[in-house]
């Protein structure tokens, strides 16, 4: 069994990142609303967060958005099959212009006119945002292909124990055999009267309706059999499905990071993002354990003694939000979280946090070195309600 994959590798994004018209990882509602501040035959191209896949965006003949896949699969790209364009330059030179927009029978432009240029940073924050939701996915698929070797292992469990039932039924039915057999040749060698001929036969008919009653056991046994080998053979498709989109992610999480990692990315914030386990145990997850409704001075008084990384988030009193503040070489520091497209994170670039609790979950293995160097290698290591100083 094969499965095509037509997403494009790393190679093809950090050669379309040169092109003003590509704006990197992004939704279509966020492409549609710059489309519809445009003029008609306005385009972009983007990679769509949900899946992957390149998207062409255009606003066509009277305002209306219209959005087409890019297929890229093999060094061609396309809209449709066969792929004919050994470039997307090659593509959008070919598509520049279309019949699809009309005016009075007259063609006009489709995609002339690429919006405003992208800024880079912005670009480089929606493959962040995109490595997590791969970072996401992988975790989601590898948790579907554990529950799906978990019931092959059932059903393999299954099946030995119906093997075994129905060896022991085969042997009983054996046994059955031998006793008619020696019942039919004492029946046949005895003079016996017509009572206990009587008898021999009722012992002989219930022999064989013990047999027949076996034997339909181990027919029903093999059609439960037969029926597990259907489950079995689903199950495996549905493994190689998985490992085989599994090996994809993965792949595609790679190329990001190597794509971050060109772009001069902190490796020790891609490292932490990306290559550190996080403990489902950890105290992080749990908003009561770091959360505090408390001013400056009450924050420096809780955190006041304690081990560096130690911190708490409490609301910002100088702006709307929240800050980090967390104890450092005996002083408190703080940080301010922005909140950005729905977003957390603490500078521009790495707003791609969904929640203030993934934010912080994170933390605890993203060193706060990647944003001031003098921090060092200091982590959101102990949420200072695990210190039992929540009634200080």
């Amino acid at each position: 069994m094969s499965f095509r994959d037509d997403r494009p590798d790393s190679s093809v994004i950090r050669e379309l990142e040169k092109e003003e018209w590509f704006w990197g990882c992004r939704d279509r509602a966020e492409m549609e609303k710059i489309l519809l501040d445009g003029k008609d035959g306005t385009f972009l191209l983007f990679q769509e967060n949900n899946t992957g896949y390149l998207c062409l965006a255009s606003r066509n003949y009277r305002g209306s958005i219209r959005f087409s896949k890019v297929y890229a699969c093999d060094g061609f790209y396309g809209f449709t099959e066969p792929l004919q364009f050994e470039s997307m330059d090659d593509l959008m030179e070919g598509f520049q212009y279309s019949p699809e927009m009309t005016n009075n029978g007259e063609n006009e432009a489709f995609i002339i006119f690429p919006p405003k240029e992208r800024p880079l940073g912005a670009s480089i924050q929606n493959q962040l945002i995109r490595v997590l939701e791969l970072d996401r996915m992988i975790e989601r698929k590898t948790a579907d292909v554990e529950n799906i070797r978990q019931e092959q292992a059932e059903i393999r469990q299954r099946t030995d124990d119906i093997t075994v039932s129905m060896k022991a039924c085969q042997k009983t039915i054996d046994i059955l055999n031998g006793h008619i057999n020696l019942h039919q040749q004492s029946k046949e060698k005895l003079r016996l009267d017509r009572r206990a001929i009587d008898g021999f036969q009722e012992n002989h008919e219930r022999l064989n309706a013990k047999k027949s009653q076996l034997e339909r056991r181990i027919q029903q046994l093999d059609n439960e059999v037969e029926q597990y080998r259907e489950q079995w053979d689903h199950i495996v498709d549905d493994i190689r499905q998985h490992e085989y989109e599994l090996d994809s992610l993965s792949m595609e999480r790679e190329e990001i990071k190597r794509f971050l990692l060109d772009f001069n990315i902190d490796p020790a914030f891609i490292s932490g993002l990306l290559d550190t386990e996080i403990d489902p145990d950890l105290p992080h997850f749990k908003q009561e354990n770091w959360y505090i409704d408390c001013d400056l001075r009450r924050a420096e008084a809780l955190l006041s003694g304690k081990p560096d990384g130690t911190f708490l988030v409490r609301r910002s009193t100088r702006a709307d939000g929240y800050t980090i503040t967390f104890a450092f070489n005996g002083n408190v520091v703080n940080l301010r979280v922005l909140q950005k497209d729905g977003y957390y994170g603490l500078d521009e670039t790495t707003c791609i946090f969904q929640s203030l609790e993934e934010l912080i979950v994170r933390y605890s293995s993203i060193p706060l070195s990647v944003h001031d160097s003098e921090l060092g290698y200091t982590t959101l290591k102990f949420p200072v309600r695990t210190y039992d100083i929540s009634n200080d």
